[in-house]
């Protein structure tokens, strides 16, 4: 048990698992004026006529159960938490945090599982015998999406135009998750936005004619520029074709100012 914890302007009692057994000690959390009292832990599940007997006794406003390490405890530990949280409502003691703190409970979010199966802050952690920062999948596809939206054809911008907003966003965006210990994700997704980049300035050359003129001026060579432009494949394949590297370079986004997520090379 320790002393009372102020934050925010409330002050916080914290008690042990070990201190289930004692209401009159947790108690004494209330004298140096804690606003909340949380017992950390409790060993072991608490029938709900137990759960009711120790808050009532012992005041506390939240409990949270542990278990031994085996494969199958934080599936259950979450199952009882979740338990624990629906019966403390039903006493009220989620009151504090929801009407007088403002704060809400959002139990969708709230688990206990190992670290790959949960994200945090958009950043999740996979296993390993040292775990890396990597970006969360649903991030990725947030972040795909927005660059889908601001590169899209029917937005009626030129290419100049367009790499304003996205510039913006790609510094800002790196500016967060610039911190990932996974930089070859980074580099896949700056493949990625010069991929679609190129493939809608291809569908903005439309035909063929012009995409022939259009890869012969920017020095593609007359053979290559007319299978290219021939080509029966879409966009998005030629994307990634040679003349498409060749015409549409690195180098040519990086003046626009376009922003490598990855840093600058």
């Amino acid at each position: 048990m320790f002393a009372p914890i102020e934050l925010n302007g409330v002050r916080y009692g914290v008690s042990l698992c070990a201190n289930r057994w004692f209401p009159e000690t947790v108690r004494c959390l209330e004298l140096p004026g804690a606003d909340v009292v949380v017992t950390a832990s409790a060993g072991g599940d608490i029938s709900r006529e137990a759960l009711r007997e120790y808050l009532l006794t012992a005041r506390v406003d939240f409990i949270c159960p542990h278990r031994p390490r085996t494969a199958q405890s934080p599936g259950q530990t979450e199952a009882m938490t979740r338990e624990y949280r629906k019966w403390m409502k039903e006493y009220g003691r989620t009151r504090f945090i929801t009407e007088k703190l403002k704060l809400k409970i959002n139990s969708s979010k709230s688990a206990v599982a190992r670290p790959r199966e949960r994200k945090f802050l958009s950043f999740s952690f996979p296993n390993g015998k040292e775990p890396k920062r990597r970006i969360a999948p649903k991030a990725l596809d947030r972040f795909k999406a927005r660059i889908r939206e601001l590169t899209r054809q029917a937005r009626g911008q030129s290419l100049r135009q367009m790499v304003v907003p996205l510039g913006v966003y790609l510094r800002g965006w790196r500016g967060y998750f610039g911190v990932c210990q996974t930089p070859s994700v980074l580099r896949a997704l700056d493949e990625w936005i010069r991929r679609r980049l190129r493939c809608l300035v291809l569908r903005h050359w439309r035909t063929g004619r012009r995409k022939y003129a259009e890869l012969v001026k920017r020095g593609v060579g007359r053979d290559l520029a007319a299978q290219t432009s021939g080509s029966s494949h879409g966009p998005w394949r030629l994307a990634r074709s040679p003349a498409l590297s060749i015409a549409l370079p690195n180098a040519f986004w990086d003046w626009l100012g376009i922003e490598h997520v990855a840093g600058m090379r």
